[in-house]
């Protein structure tokens, strides 16, 4: 059985989930000042990351304060909010990528969601699209059942190549052995160039400017 990969933010979903997720916690009265305090924190480093000179660090951070504004939130309130953003998300999934995706799983293969956004999220985008997926970061949840406002797991940047060299250790153990020579990843950034660096087929979908002059001087497929 062969492996592929594939990243959310830009590759499946044409968007950044952050802004997704603030968009539609936008909606919720209770909410709002705090999302524009994020923007108003966020701003500078956000255009550091957008001309790529923002250290991982910073990325970590920002993710944090994200996390922050769901504080308080109950595990049913996390739920629906995640179906809403979900909702809002599938029309900008990439239909170039699903596609793709869709011949691996015609053809049996064991398809995986890699991305840096929650965990819960990426556990039902996984079931829409009915494959699986890997920890990215998980939301905290107190003893009360609510949104602590922390979170586990910093499952970004070059973070995710160890998230996926400790499933291939998980799988082996358990009897299923992966070839990565002989699997796909799909991908978006030069953020994920150590993932697409480990498989023997790297795929670049819609790809920022770093990573496209990668992927034409090393051949790689470009959707």
């Amino acid at each position: 059985m062969r492996l592929v990969i594939f990243d959310f933010d830009g590759t499946i979903y044409r968007g950044e989930t952050a802004r997704l997720f603030l968009r539609v916690l936008k909606k919720n009265p209770e909410r709002r000042r705090a999302v524009r305090r994020y923007y108003l924190r966020q701003a500078f480093p956000y255009l550091l990351y957008r001309l790529g000179l923002r250290p991982w660090g910073m990325v970590a951070r920002g993710t944090l304060r994200l996390a922050k504004i769901f504080k308080g939130m109950t595990e049913t309130e996390l739920c629906l909010y995640l179906h809403q953003c979900l909702a809002a998300a599938k029309p900008g999934f990439h239909a170039a990528a699903l596609a793709r995706l869709q011949e691996h799983l015609d053809a049996g293969d064991k398809a995986v969601l890699l991305s840096g956004t929650f965990t819960c999220f990426l556990a039902l985008v996984a079931g829409e699209l009915g494959i699986g997926y890997l920890p990215g970061n998980d939301l905290e949840i107190a003893p009360d059942g609510r949104c602590s406002g922390g979170i586990r797991n910093h499952g970004i940047g070059p973070a995710k190549a160890r998230i996926l060299t400790s499933f291939l250790a998980e799988q082996e153990s358990a009897g299923v052995r992966f070839d990565l020579k002989d699997a796909y990843a799909y991908a978006d950034g030069f953020q994920d160039l150590p993932v697409l660096s480990l498989v023997g087929h790297p795929v670049v979908v819609n790809p920022d400017s770093r990573l496209r002059k990668i992927a034409e001087s090393k051949g790689w497929e470009i959707i």
